[in-house]
């Protein structure tokens, strides 16, 4: 089994980092996720979305295409429980509100 591709999420103001994998949160519909990342990962891959040191998030990538400069990801969230699924939802908010 492949080892999961860790992506540390930052808010939707946040450039993607050069340096270290990262994604934007786009849209989140229950279970799937559309994030803009700054590397690919092709359809199957597992990854492990990180919101700072004491969350993450399990998905599986559904699609991904170059865009802009980045790659727009489509992953499948597993795993998870209604206090994680609130818990991104609060993040995703929490971004977006900053506006």
């Amino acid at each position: 089994m492949p080892s999961a591709l860790t992506l540390e999420l930052c808010s939707p103001e946040t450039p993607l980092s050069e340096t270290a994998p990262s994604a934007r949160l786009e849209a989140l519909d229950g279970e799937r996720v559309t994030l803009v990342a700054s590397i690919s990962a092709p359809p199957g891959a597992p990854l492990v979305l990180r919101v700072g040191a004491d969350r993450s998030f399990e998905a599986r990538v559904r699609s991904c295409r170059r865009v802009g400069g980045g790659f727009l990801l489509q992953a499948r969230l597993v795993n998870l429980s209604n206090l994680a699924r609130e818990q991104l939802f609060v993040f995703m908010n929490r971004a977006t509100t900053r506006d």
